[in-house]
């Protein structure tokens, strides 16, 4: 089996939704809780959450889940930063042979789907295994070790979108189906919960 580390980012203060994101509830825990309980229930081998905003509320409620959990102090400087952060502390790991990239704010995403995504990247070890968009490649999104410099390195706000959009990199994309529904504003957390009735 692979050596997946998964990076679960949840550093945003989410200010379009006007409360702590990450812990709003959602099944029978919060957004971040059910992100992390999703990866658990997959073959990943260990799971780094990044937070920021609101560091010690969140810290709070997921402290007795299965993951590590590191402080990103400079989280007002963006995604790529959070993400830069996390792959930062992980690259010294042995053995890391991928590194999943998620979001704790995407709750359709669940275990089913990353285990598409991990047998997706254990048949393709060299591409990255990322999640088709209309327009755009996104995450959820499985890189391979050679990538981790060059996530590393990621500034601002767009994330791995420039490098999962690039040409020249070598990505499988995979349908997610209905499974994508980003919660940013109170409309899209209404609209999770009607749908879940």
């Amino acid at each position: 089996m692979a050596n997946i580390v998964a990076i679960i980012v949840a550093a945003g203060s989410a200010s379009r939704m006007g409360e702590i994101k990450q812990l709003l509830p959602w099944k029978k825990t919060s957004l971040l809780g059910n992100a992390i309980e999703q990866v658990l229930k997959t073959s990943i081998s260990s799971i780094v959450t990044v937070l920021g905003a609101n560091y010690n509320l969140i810290l709070g409620e997921i402290k007795n889940l299965d993951t590590e959990i590191i402080h990103h102090k400079n989280w007002k400087e963006g995604i790529g930063t959070s993400i830069a952060f996390g792959v930062n502390h992980i690259i010294e790991k042995p053995n890391t042979e991928a590194v999943l990239i998620m979001l704790a704010d995407q709750p359709l995403i669940d275990s089913e789907y990353l285990d598409k995504l991990i047998n997706n990247h254990l048949s393709n070890p060299s591409k990255i295994t990322a999640t088709q968009y209309h327009k755009n490649i996104g995450v959820p999104a499985i890189f391979p070790q050679k990538y981790l410099p060059q996530l590393s390195k990621l500034t601002g706000d767009s994330g791995a979108k420039n490098l999962l959009n690039d040409p020249k990199t070598s990505v499988l994309a995979l349908d997610p189906g209905n499974k994508i529904l980003d919660v940013d504003t109170p409309e899209d957390y209404k609209n999770l919960k009607a749908r879940n009735h």
